[in-house]
């Protein structure tokens, strides 16, 4: 049930790194990633090849690990029929992020700011038509989310989203961009917690629709 908590997950914030020692100041985050295009039901689609330029769209979601993107948009991934891009997060994003007010969760220290990255996608002729897409581990396709910490922290309680129950249980050990994972429980319920595996196994999903020419 892989592709229903994908759609889940973007569904959850449509609706609703290196330690440093002074984020503000000295914070950066540039990495080499690969990516890989996905159907619906979450199969890797090896022999998909779009027609047109492809936009990774990363907007700023402050304050949320599941909430609204804002327009600020952090970063555009321009490639094309290669399978790599570069993630680049601007320096500033200490001060784009905000704390967390969400009910249900218990975060220590309280003042702390988090910002998570939203992650989507759309062909250069469609511009308009934004679509989904997200990280995920190429060894289990569990989806992992990347998330700015200002500092150490912990994150614990269950927030419930309409039917979902999204159960936290994220130890941050350092400040900076930190990965999530999300795992799936039972029916509508997940666990949040550090990702602890290999991040040259980490992938971004661009979700597609096989059936709709490009």
């Amino acid at each position: 049930m892989k592709y229903r908590l994908v759609f889940t997950l973007v569904l959850a914030f449509l609706q609703s790194c290196a330690t440093v020692d002074s984020p503000a100041e000295s914070f950066s985050f540039s990495r080499e990633m690969k990516y890989g295009f996905y159907s619906y039901s979450f199969k890797r689609l090896e022999a998909y090849k779009p027609e047109s330029e492809l936009a990774l769209i990363f907007p700023s979601i402050p304050g949320a690990i599941f909430g609204n993107p804002t327009d600020d948009i952090l970063y555009v991934a321009e490639v094309r029929n290669s399978h790599t891009f570069e993630l680049v997060l601007p320096s500033d994003i200490d001060a784009k992020s905000a704390t967390i007010r969400q009910s249900g969760l218990n975060v220590v220290p309280a003042d702390t700011k988090l910002l998570r990255l939203g992650t989507f996608h759309a062909f250069s002729p469609y511009r308009d038509h934004i679509g989904g897409g997200g990280f995920i581990s190429t060894i289990d396709n569990e989806p992992l989310i990347l998330v700015y910490f200002s500092n150490p922290a912990n994150i614990r309680g269950v927030l419930t989203l309409g039917k979902q129950k999204f159960d936290h249980q994220i130890t941050i050990s350092n400040a900076g961009c930190n990965w999530i994972k999300v795992v799936e429980l039972s029916d509508n319920s997940y666990r949040l917690s550090e990702f602890d595996g290999d991040k040259g196994d980490i992938e971004f999903s661009v979700v597609v629709n096989t059936a709709a020419s490009i």
